[in-house]
Formats: structure tokens, C-alpha cells, sequence
């Protein structure tokens, strides 16, 4: 798709193309594994609250 990151591009592609500033890359990478981000972290914590914040969390750093 012209001027943007399609969900059919690799995760690595959309990778590189957030690092190279395609505002729209990252957030086709937390959509197409925001189930899977959620499970781990609710997991772990056993706490739908400390779940969600730790997962923002990561996700603001990781965006950065």
C-alpha cells in the first residue's frame, strides 16, 4: 500500500520501516500481536490492571 505498512508485510520489514519512521509500521506489529502481548503479560502477573500497565509500559519503550 503507497505511503504506508501493510499487514501482509514481515514483522521484520514493519521493524525496519518504524525505525526508518513509518508512523503506521509499529502499529501493524501491536495489532497483529496485541492477543498474544496481552496473554503473556496477564500470565505472569496473574492481574488484569498490572497486565495492562506493564504492557503499556513495554510498548511505549519499545516504540521509542
Amino acid at each position: 500500500m503507497p505511503g504506508g505498512t501493510s499487514d501482509t508485510h514481515s514483522d521484520e520489514h514493519l521493524l525496519a520501516a518504524h525505525l526508518d519512521g513509518d508512523l503506521h509500521a509499529f502499529s501493524t506489529l501491536i495489532r497483529r500481536h496485541q492477543e498474544r502481548l496481552w496473554a503473556v503479560a496477564y500470565r505472569t502477573l496473574n492481574n488484569p490492571d498490572d497486565a495492562a500497565d506493564a504492557l503499556q509500559d513495554a510498548l511505549f519503550n519499545a516504540h521509542r
